[in-house]
């Protein structure tokens, strides 16, 4: 979590009176995980995404743009995903795709539904990474994780 507070402060005048006007808002930020993976295009060729970490997700998901990009084989599904609100969306497509993860050899062949946007920008805004105080030997899954970027994974 971080915070980010703007404060606005104006002034008004008229013949007789002055008026100000300050605000202050304040917002909360949670971060959610994300990393930056190598997804295989062909057979040796690797490009770098973005993907969120959804630990309370059933499924995997890719863009549709990211799926017209590696071109892989499609199949046919009919699939509905209920989010947040209970709001429906419904899936007509999945592919399997193979993803390389950036610090080890380590690699994951996965079904993926296709969707046409997965989430809203991730993190919502963009911030200064150094607000955190992250220590120097941490190795990070996404080098960019301050910067407010759709994910097509």
């Amino acid at each position: 979590k971080f915070n980010n507070t703007v404060n606005n402060t104006s002034a008004t005048s008229t013949a007789n009176n002055s008026i100000m006007n300050h605000t202050s808002q304040s917002n909360t930020y949670v971060l959610l995980s994300t990393a930056l993976v190598d997804i295989k295009i062909n057979n040796n060729e690797y490009i770098t995404v973005g993907c969120l970490l959804d630990s309370a997700s059933q499924g995997n998901m890719i863009t549709q743009e990211l799926c017209n990009k590696l071109n892989p084989k499609t199949t046919p599904v009919k699939f509905c995903i209920r989010g947040i609100g209970n709001v429906q969306s419904e899936v007509k497509t999945e592919t399997n795709v193979r993803i390389l993860f950036k610090h080890s050899n380590f690699f994951l062949d996965l079904s993926c539904l296709v969707l046409p946007q997965i989430t809203d920008k991730i993190p919502s805004i963009s911030f200064p990474s150094t607000i955190l105080e992250i220590p120097d030997d941490l190795r990070l899954a996404d080098l960019d994780f301050n910067q407010a970027v759709l994910l097509p994974f």
